[in-house]
């Protein structure tokens, strides 16, 4: 549904290197450490932004003929909505524009718990409003094949949470395409039917099983925890590099890791600001490391500011 050949852009991670990928139906997340890097993404698979050099296509053409744009969605971290209607006026332009038939505005957006915003001026709408908004318009059409969200469950409370997930797996059950970028592990692992890194040179990193590993950036260890696995040190090391607002959320998130039986070893970096803490998650397999670092995160309801994935090489001693 979706494919990257060769594609390179004006701005974001694509600037320095060359992607190929696809996306067929199903849901997909891509990790970003940076939100320019995934916004970048979706921009180029909307048609928002045109590829610089190489060939993105979606639902067999481009993403920026009219027929293809009809059906592919793209909810963006900051939604902007005419100003001077109101709410019920642009899901019937939209549903116009799509060839969606007519419905009720109310009846749209009370799967969503938003009918009460109907007949509400877009001028007046918080940005979470009109978000949920646009997010509602995309999931209730009937000619929306393909979306594309940029930090979709950020801000939301868990009813609006799991609303989201049903929109997304139902979506994708109908033999539709969810692409979203966000920079949370949790979020990728939970909503994810396979997941993706986005590294700072614009590769893509499928995290599955036997998957090859890459660096995002050197590795400087301060303190290191005694491993907790097997003493056995596998010839190429596997890490995920998880950036914590402070020290007590990576002594915290430590204390669940450790626990973690497909972790062996972890350390700790400074990073910038001098507040934040790098903790580095060592292991054999990035699937396993990053459901750990999912349920650690959990566990201690700590929020991970980014997520990088990289590979520590032999050659450093390990």
């Amino acid at each position: 549904m979706i494919t990257f050949q060769g594609v390179t852009s004006a701005r974001g991670p694509l600037v320095a290197g060359a992607m190929d990928s696809e996306w067929g139906p199903g849901a997909h997340a891509i990790l970003s450490a940076a939100p320019e890097g995934g916004r970048t993404l979706l921009a180029l698979a909307s048609g928002a932004l045109r590829p610089r050099r190489g060939a993105v296509h979606v639902l067999g053409g481009s993403p920026t003929d009219a027929q293809v744009r009809k059906r592919v969605a793209h909810v963006t971290a900051d939604v902007a909505l005419p100003d001077r209607l109101r709410v019920d006026e642009v899901l019937s332009a939209a549903a116009s524009l799509r060839g969606d038939p007519p419905t009720e505005a109310a009846a749209r957006l009370s799967a969503w718990g938003l009918e009460t915003l109907a007949r509400r001026s877009v001028a007046s709408l918080s940005r979470g409003e009109a978000k949920a908004v646009a997010v509602a318009e995309a999931f209730t059409s009937s000619r929306v094949r393909v979306v594309l969200l940029e930090e979709p469950f950020v801000t939301l409370d868990a009813e609006a949470t799991a609303r989201l997930a049903a929109a997304i797996r139902a979506k994708a059950g109908e033999g539709g395409a969810v692409l979203f970028s966000t920079g949370s592990l949790r979020d990728a692992c939970a909503f994810g039917e396979d997941i993706a890194v986005l590294g700072r040179t614009g590769s893509l990193q499928r995290l599955a099983p036997g998957a090859p590993p890459f660096a995002l950036g050197a590795v400087t260890p301060l303190a290191a925890l005694p491993p907790t696995g097997s003493p056995h040190e596998s010839p190429s090391r596997l890490r995920l590099a998880l950036v914590t607002a402070n020290p007590r959320d990576a002594e915290s998130l430590a204390g669940h890791l450790v626990r973690e039986p497909d972790v062996a070893g972890l350390a700790y970096s400074a990073a910038l600001p001098a507040q934040t803490v790098v903790l580095h998650v060592e292991g054999n397999d990035l699937v396993a490391l990053a459901n750990a670092a999912a349920r650690a995160a959990v566990a201690s309801r700590v929020d991970l500011l980014q997520l990088h994935v990289e590979a520590r090489d032999a050659a450093e001693g390990g």
